[in-house]
């Protein structure tokens, strides 16, 4: 296959700028419209007559919408797989919703004191007595924070490379780390819980035009590292009728469809 014909089988879809933290590692956009319900619609119609399967669902906080169990309504309507990126401050909520329609959920542990993520142990044991299998995407203090998730129905422990991006260009003094001690960290820890979940892995370098982006706005964006920073870099909107084209031109068609590999792995 090549690039003329790839189509966008995974989108990422931010359906708002808006969240409920301000967690300093974020490299999301901020203050940016979002559309509505009925625009929205009208985006998983051209998402899916021009191929797409599945959306990844993210933010800002996606839940923190009013209308969440609306588009998620639409999406599943749509005939597509949802994997929703949260922070679990609206899981209890939503966690009917959530269980019976996400395909795959993604939440972030970023450090071992569980008083520090209540919300999202909750959301885990709650997905223990129903056997929804979640990804964990993690921080810092590795080993117990494994120690601690290993307690629960944990699928695939997803390991991010931090990337200084937008408001997380000002913190990557407390987050970045060279490639060496990167790699490292993802020795050790394969060793050591390889027998508890999957452990995927998700570089910096691997998410360079990896990506199909539509923001909160309709704009269509994919990342663009120099290694130094990482930029969204716009592509037109996703109504504009050439929009794939312009996509197709820039992705990196190896780094995408490893990307969708490592984020819809079950194994």
């Amino acid at each position: 296959m090549n690039k003329k014909e790839l189509v966008p089988k995974v989108v990422s879809l931010r359906i708002t700028a808006r969240c409920s933290r301000k967690c300093l590692h974020c490299f999301a956009p901020k203050n940016v419209p979002e559309m509505d319900l009925s625009t929205l619609k009208r985006v998983f119609s051209v998402l899916k007559i021009n191929g797409a399967e599945s959306i990844l669902l993210t933010g800002g906080e996606p839940t923190i919408r009013n209308d969440f169990p609306e588009v998620m309504f639409h999406l599943k309507k749509s005939g597509f797989d949802v994997f929703l990126d949260t922070n679990a401050d609206f899981f209890l909520s939503y966690q009917d919703l959530i269980c019976c329609n996400v395909d795959v959920i993604g939440l972030p542990v970023m450090n071992a004191q569980r008083r520090d993520a209540d919300r999202i142990f909750s959301a885990l044991e709650y997905m223990a007595t129903i056997s929804k299998r979640p990804i964990i995407r993690v921080g810092h203090d590795l080993k117990a924070i494994g120690n601690l998730i290993r307690r629960y129905p944990v699928s695939i422990w997803k390991l991010y490379q931090f990337t200084p991006q937008e408001n997380a260009i000002l913190s990557r003094h407390l987050f970045e780390v060279t490639d060496d001690s990167f790699n490292e960290a993802v020795t050790t820890i394969r060793e050591e819980f390889q027998n508890s979940f999957s452990v995927v892995v998700s570089r910096r370098n691997d998410r360079n035009h990896a990506y199909f982006f539509v923001e909160s706005d309709g704009q269509v964006t994919i990342p663009e590292d120099d290694m130094n920073i990482c930029r969204l870099v716009p592509l037109g909107n996703i109504f504009d009728p050439d929009i794939f084209d312009k996509w197709r031109q820039v992705v990196s068609k190896t780094c995408y469809l490893d990307n969708i590999i490592r984020t819809f792995s079950k194994s």
